[in-house]
Order: structure tokens, then sequence, then C-alpha cells
């Protein structure tokens, strides 16, 4: 008060109020001495601030800790069916979703992310367009075991093109909103919040052509390396590998699919916004466990053994049973590779073995007579 001109009135001298004594509440004169007031401050009680700090607020006054509250703006109106929900902690909120901006990654972060996924997504689209193509341009060119090579380059295109177009479509397939409020008559608007689910129908294509194509790209690369094994370490050879071929496009595609219409019944997508695409396992650690994680690890061990396999040179001795069913297998195959002519069709011993030389004894006889 000093500093602004003011000075302290009088009336409101301390020195003019009554000083409490013996615990009770003082009127009239003050006519207590120093004495006397110095002996009240010693009664007044020690606050241990350290305790309240540490004080259970569940236990303060009759409270009780209910955490997270989903606020107003992260609020998803009911009508919409969206079936969304937010879990912080072990609680998980119905109708509410996670804001797309300031909460996770600062605006600088997420443009940098964006901008390093979508430049190495276009220059791995056209690294394998390249390869696509030359494959297209002379298809005998490229036989089994290598052919797996350019199923993974059709994969990996279509799995980098979705990046691409994540990279330009901004946040307008990884977020939804702003919706409209939820409650009538609020000055606070709701904010745009992370896709979940499978009704919005972008998110929706984008994580069916990411998905379906990286775990296809997974399994052929253990073809890969099964193929490797064949011919490196069984000595199998082209034609014997590609009979098989169906087997192999069986095994790529099929499961890929199951898994693909297994999270789309469960609605377990999410939308990632630093690539700007969607995918699973992003809000659900169970969900990423069951259909990335796990079936990742089978892959790398199952390749890796087979590529280890193939390595190995010598192929230690075998038990007669093993030896007879891959004889017995490489018969099954070879019968299918070669078309064998009814016995009809061969001829008579002498179509077959030619025209016979003559036998010296009748050409003795035949000079004689």
């Amino acid at each position: 008060m000093s500093s602004y001109g003011f000075h302290w009135p009088e009336n409101l001298n301390c020195s003019s109020y009554p000083v409490a004594g013996n615990e009770e509440l003082c009127f009239g004169e003050n006519n207590g001495t120093q004495e006397s007031r110095k002996r009240a401050e010693k009664k007044l009680p020690k606050v241990d601030f350290k305790a309240n700090i540490e004080r259970n607020p569940t236990k303060l006054h009759g409270a009780r800790d209910i955490g997270f509250v989903c606020p107003i703006q992260f609020k998803i109106p009911k009508n919409l069916d969206l079936e969304y929900s937010l879990k912080v902690g072990d609680k998980v909120e119905k109708d509410c979703g996670a804001p797309c901006n300031g909460i996770f990654f600062s605006q600088d972060e997420k443009n940098f992310a964006r901008l390093w996924i979508g430049l190495w997504a276009t220059l791995c689209t056209i690294s394998c367009l390249f390869t696509v193509l030359t494959f297209l341009i002379d298809t005998d060119r490229f036989r089994y075991p290598e052919r797996p090579i350019i199923f993974l380059s059709v994969c990996y295109l279509m799995v980098a093109a979705s990046y691409v177009m994540g990279w330009g479509a901004g946040d307008s397939v990884s977020c939804q909103g702003p919706f409209p409020p939820t409650i009538s008559g609020t000055r606070l608007p709701n904010i745009s919040v992370i896709t979940q689910g499978t009704k919005h129908e972008p998110c929706t294509i984008l994580f069916m052509v990411v998905y379906f194509f990286s775990m296809a790209s997974s399994i052929w690369w253990v073809i890969l390396t099964l193929t490797w094994f064949l011919a490196a370490g069984l000595k199998w050879g082209h034609e014997a590998i590609e009979a098989n071929s169906q087997y192999f496009h069986l095994a790529a595609w099929a499961v890929p699919a199951i898994k693909t219409i297994s999270i789309l019944a469960m609605g377990k997508v999410d939308g990632d916004i630093l690539s700007g695409v969607c995918y699973v396992g992003l809000w659900d650690a169970e969900a990423l466990q069951g259909f990335v994680l796990s079936p990742l690890c089978a892959y790398l061990v199952l390749g890796t053994i087979f590529l280890l396999a193939g390595f190995k040179r010598h192929i230690p001795p075998e038990p007669a049973p093993v030896l007879l069913f891959r004889a017995a297998v490489v018969v099954v195959v070879d019968l299918r590779c070669r078309t064998v002519p009814p016995l009809e069709d061969l001829g008579t011993a002498d179509d077959l073995l030619g025209e016979r030389p003559p036998d010296p004894t009748e050409v003795e006889l035949g000079e004689a007579g």
C-alpha cells in the first residue's frame, strides 16, 4: 500500500483490538498487555502441514475417488451409435473419445512424423512398383523359389500406397468430429476425436488394405524361406516347388483375410494420428497382442527355422520310414509334372527297340544257301 501512496488506516491498527484469552472470544476494550498477548500467542496450536498434504483425500470429509470423468468436450452423442470408449487407468468411460490434437503430441511433432512417414512411403511405393512392372514384362523370368519376392513387392506396394493416401488426407481419416454438443446450451464446443470403430468408411478401407497386405507380406516371407529350404536343403527343382504353389497362395491370402474379418466384426479399428491411417491395437492392448504381436512372432520363428535349415548343406541320415515318405512325395510330384502315354500307344517291342541287327547265324546260313 505504501508503494501506491496509501497509508495503513488507524482504525485497523492491530494494537487497538482486544486479545483473546482462555480460548474465549473477547469483546470490549483492549485491556490486554504485551505479556498477555505473548502468552496467547504461545497457546496457538501448531499446524502440521505435512500431515495435511499426505492425508488420504478419500477420507477427507466423506469424499470418494470416482476416477476419470470424461470432459464434456470429449463426449460422443449416443444417437450416432459410434461405440466410442476411452480407458484411463482401470476405468473405461463409454461414449468418450480421445482428442486429436494437443494431448499426446504437439503439432510440430505430428507434422514431422507425417512428413517422415510420407517420404519413406513414397520411396517404397516407387521401388515396389518398379519390381512389379519388371515382373509383368517377363513373367517367366522369376520362377520358384524366388517368385515369392514378387508377391512381397505387391504387398508392400499396397501398404506404402495406403500410407501415402493417409499422408495426403491429413486428419480426415484418423479423426472424426467435432460432433454436436451432448448437452444443449453449453458454451464449450466439442472437439475432434480419434476415430474408433468401423463406422468411418475411409478409415475402415485404409485399415483393411494396410492390415491385410502387411500380414500377407509376412506370410510370403515365410513362404520364401520355405522355398529356399526346399531348393537348397532338399534339392527340389523349380517344377516340384511350383507344383505346390496353390497351397502357398491359399496360406498367404486366406489367413490374413480371416484375421481382417475378425477384427472388423469386433470393431477393433483405431485411428493413428501420426501416420493418418487406421490400424488395430492402438487403444486395445489385447487386440494388439492377439492380432499383431503374436502372429508376427510366430512368422518370425517359423521363417527363421526354414532359413537356417536351408543354409545347412549336409543333411544327417534319416530313418527308413522318413526316406520312404520322401521317395513317395518325389514320385507323386514327378507324376504330376509329366504325362505318361497309354500302353497301347507305345507300339510293339520292335517299335520301341528299333530295327534289330542281323543275326550272324542267319547271315551265314543265307550265304551258304
